[in-house]
């Protein structure tokens, strides 16, 4: 196996497997929809605990902030 420390090579590579990828979503749509609903509730997963993560921590923030003035 080929190591490679060159990050424009692992770029490249990783356009190449999307697109791959793509061209294979594109002509068997039917096959990867099961897929497709999973990242899409993962990434909706996701977003929501980053969402509540950046809200508690301005909150906190918040907190600090008015112990320190007062």
């Amino acid at each position: 196996m080929m190591i490679h420390d060159d990050p424009w090579f692992a770029l490249w590579m990783t356009f190449r497997l999307f697109i791959h990828w793509l061209a294979d979503l594109v002509l068997h749509a039917s096959e990867h929809i099961p897929i497709l609903i999973v990242l899409s509730m993962l990434g909706y997963i996701g977003f929501e605990c980053f969402r509540a993560f950046i809200r508690q921590r301005r909150r906190l923030a918040d907190d600090h902030y008015r112990d320190l003035s007062s």
